[in-house]
């Protein structure tokens, strides 16, 4: 009987020790489910969206919308003219990946002087991709289903390119600033330490011309 009563009493702390051991598990766990970074790394690191090429390789025009009769002297004078209806030669456009923190304990201290977290980086990375749906969105649809708004946008994606930029995934500044989409990036002292930050991190290069700045996204 005694060694009986042992034996149970033996059983009953281990029990507690097993139990201690998950109460602990589990409010590490707790711990850290609460203390998470905001942005972290997908299995996708560099987000794509589906696009049309509005830049096809040849020289040759894509077959037309029919609601529209094409005037061949306007198209001489404008090379960057694009097709109403949108060809099937589609492809993808690369959306920025979130700085890690390897690579934001790389930036100078100058560049963003303690002021910018990487969190607040990668909020803006939030931002910049969804400046860039937008765009691609527009720019892959047809010009018949657009408003006069989308429209005018679909043709300021297109003057915005040059020899430079050809081929590339870009948004501009201007974007940044006109963009339908909600977003908390604005163009003053700390969204300029951001963009130094996006370049230094290889995020993006900027290219400047013809009164714009445009963002090259690089990944």
């Amino acid at each position: 009987m005694l060694k009986f009563l042992g034996e149970e009493k033996a059983a009953i702390e281990r029990t507690d020790e097993i139990r201690a051991k998950l109460q602990s598990q589990h409010d590490h766990l707790e711990w850290i489910s609460q203390h998470l970074p905001k942005h972290l790394p997908g299995n996708n690191e560099y987000p794509t969206f589906d696009r049309t090429n509005v830049y096809p390789s040849n020289s040759k025009l894509q077959e037309q919308d029919t609601l529209q009769e094409i005037d061949l002297s306007y198209i001489e004078e404008n090379p960057f003219y694009v097709p109403q209806k949108p060809t099937n030669d589609t492809f993808i456009a690369l959306g920025l990946s979130y700085v890690t923190v390897t690579e934001f304990e790389r930036v100078p201290k100058y560049i963003h002087n303690n002021r910018i977290s990487r969190d607040k980086v990668n909020e803006a990375i939030d931002d910049f991709n969804k400046v860039v749906r937008e765009k691609y969105t527009i720019l892959k649809s047809q010009q018949s289903s657009l408003s006069h708004i989308m429209k005018q946008k679909y043709w300021e994606y297109i003057e915005a390119d040059n020899e430079e930029t050809r081929g590339k995934d870009f948004i501009t500044e201007n974007d940044l600033k006109t963009t339908n989409q909600k977003i908390n990036f604005k163009m003053d002292a700390n969204g300029r330490a951001i963009i130094s930050i996006l370049r230094h991190c290889g995020k993006i290069k900027e290219i400047r011309g013809g009164g714009q700045v445009r963002y090259v996204i690089i990944g």
